[in-house]
């Protein structure tokens, strides 16, 4: 896989617009998993908060590369979407945990009292885009 990359500004205004997205992972073995999660982004990570024990931690602390794509049919003329290969990360406390607790809050103004992340105790992923294809949009 290539160096890191960067969302183009269209790419990073379509993905802070999307509500959900759909995350691949897979186990060591190549065994896949597919989940749709609720995400935040900024022009370099998407950041998602989930469980612990969750099939998606699992299988990162396995095997760190992903996939990711938040898309829309809107018509046969008119779909778009964003697709993201990439690496990992397991967060648990930091600077970068902090960023992804603030985006997630900001993004989805209920969290923070339905969901609240707490450092040390609750797990954020931090997806690190190696490839980026996108289309349709404007």
């Amino acid at each position: 896989m290539k160096d890191l990359v960067q969302f183009s500004p269209k790419e990073a205004k379509y993905l802070e617009q999307q509500m959900v997205g759909r995350l691949a992972t897979a186990s060591r073995k190549g065994i896949p998993h597919l989940a749709p999660i609720c995400y935040a982004s900024n022009p370099e990570r998407i950041f998602i908060h989930t469980g612990r024990d969750s099939k998606k931690v699992r299988n990162i602390m396995e095997n760190r590369r992903v996939a990711f794509v938040a898309d829309e049919y809107l018509s046969w003329e008119k779909n778009r979407g964003v697709i993201v290969q990439g690496v990992a990360k397991v967060l648990e406390k930091g600077e970068e945990y902090e960023l992804g607790r603030r985006l997630i809050y900001g993004k989805y103004p209920k969290w923070e009292q339905e969901y609240p992340i707490i450092g040390g105790e609750e797990i954020l992923l931090a997806i690190i885009p190696k490839k980026v294809l996108s289309w349709g949009l404007e």
